[in-house]
């Protein structure tokens, strides 16, 4: 009987050091989590720093309004910039060009558009869906978005990115429920869809972070 209690007590002063080993690889980690917090997440493909344009288009869905599309694009426009992304083409002149001649805007193709604006590429999205549907009633508001995302060469008309994608990198986006209340109207809840929308976007291009709230 001794000499069992003075086995298990020999393994018992074996474990012990390893047994702290690990609590101290713990203890360890979640200090480093606390300061550095979770780690960065790479770009899924990183922009050539050439004259960019920002198109939004929504051209399969006759249904949806144009400033679903002009909302987005000056969403993404803004957190693109703000990052210092790409050299941008000013949103407005995009906009102008569609205000100012909408028969030859048109006809025209997106390289087409974009040698006009001066631009080398185009981060070009495809507005598949989007805007704030009513439940219960209409008392409660959620809004859904879906788009396709690709970057296309000016010059040749190629994509660039995803290149094993011919549509592009699909991207959705949505808002928890919200009850209809002054506080909330659907117009808020369809700025903050966009705003979403334009962040994971934005995110597809430059490294960031699970727990920034970056853009």
């Amino acid at each position: 009987m001794t000499r069992l209690f003075n086995q298990r007590s020999t393994r018992l002063h074996l474990l012990l050091p390893l047994l702290a080993l690990v609590a101290g690889c713990q203890a360890a980690g979640v200090l480093l989590y606390k300061t550095m917090g979770d780690p960065e997440i790479p770009a899924q493909y990183e922009l050539p720093k050439k004259p960019t344009i920002i198109m939004v288009e929504n051209f399969r869905h006759s249904g949806m309004t144009a400033d679903d599309a002009d909302l987005l694009g000056r969403l993404v426009h803004q957190k693109a910039t703000a990052i210092n992304l790409a050299p941008l083409i000013a949103y407005e002149k995009l906009l102008e060009l569609k205000a100012t001649q909408p028969i030859q805007y048109g006809k025209m193709t997106v390289t087409e558009i974009a040698r006009k604006l001066e631009a080398e590429q185009v981060l070009y999205i495809h507005l598949e869906s989007g805007g704030v549907a009513s439940m219960g009633g209409g008392s409660v508001h959620q809004g859904k978005a879906s788009v396709l995302v690709k970057v296309i060469d000016a010059t040749t008309g190629d994509t660039l990115w995803p290149a094993e994608i011919e549509d592009g990198r699909g991207v959705n986006a949505e808002t928890n429920p919200i009850r209809g209340t002054d506080r909330y109207r659907p117009e808020d809840i369809r700025t903050q869809l966009y705003d979403d929308l334009a962040m994971k976007i934005v995110r597809l291009f430059h490294k960031w972070k699970p727990d920034s709230s970056d853009q």
